[in-house]
């Protein structure tokens, strides 16, 4: 369940791909929302039923970021992977920082958005949800820019994250994705 010296434990890999396939969905829900209107979307689905999903997604990611930070705070990390280099770790770091960021900041940000562009969150299209902004322009408008901000933030820290770790898998070929893999069951990293 724990990470140990020799690699993630179950809960570390469970919350990261969790957190990855949500936000995924959640991207995709938001360029929809993107391209359409009140009335419908670029999916042909209504626009509020897509909204209040990727709200919902949203607020279920902002929940699973903080267990994250609390599991992460609570548990060792495993040891460095032989193959990165001082560069490499120190990348690795900062790249984990921003994303941590990115997964409160976000969702937090669209939280607070809909609220004070107007907007009604039904969770999973069911269940209201409290706003407690009321209408505020000069506060949408902030909202949107974090938004927007950390979209491209989160984009790009994803590039560099998924671009290392296909590197290492499939030109250096050191095992490094099997680090995250949920099927690792011995953890063990590659010397």
């Amino acid at each position: 369940m724990r990470n140990d010296k020799d690699g993630y434990g179950t809960v570390t890999k469970s919350l990261h791909w969790t957190i990855f396939i949500l936000f995924t969905v959640m991207f995709v829900l938001g360029f929809g929302l993107m391209g359409g209107s009140e009335g419908s979307t670029a999916f042909g689905a209504a626009w509020s039923s897509v909204f209040d999903w990727h709200a919902t997604l949203g607020l279920i990611v902002l929940v699973l970021a903080l267990v994250r930070i609390v599991w992460r705070a609570k548990t060792p990390l495993p040891s460095w992977a032989p193959g990165l280099s001082t560069r490499e770790r120190s990348l690795a770091h900062r790249t984990e920082q921003v994303m941590y960021f990115v997964m409160v900041a976000k969702p937090l940000s669209g939280y607070v958005l809909a609220g004070s562009a107007g907007h009604s969150i039904h969770l999973f299209g069911a269940v209201p949800f409290g706003n407690p902004f009321g209408d505020s322009s000069t506060l949408e408008s902030i909202a949107l820019a974090i938004h927007i901000v950390t979209g491209v933030m989160f984009l790009l820290v994803w590039v560099v994250h998924v671009g290392q770790a296909l590197r290492h898998q499939f030109m250096l070929k050191d095992g490094l994705l099997r680090r995250m893999l949920p099927a690792d069951r011995d953890r063990v990293s590659p010397e």
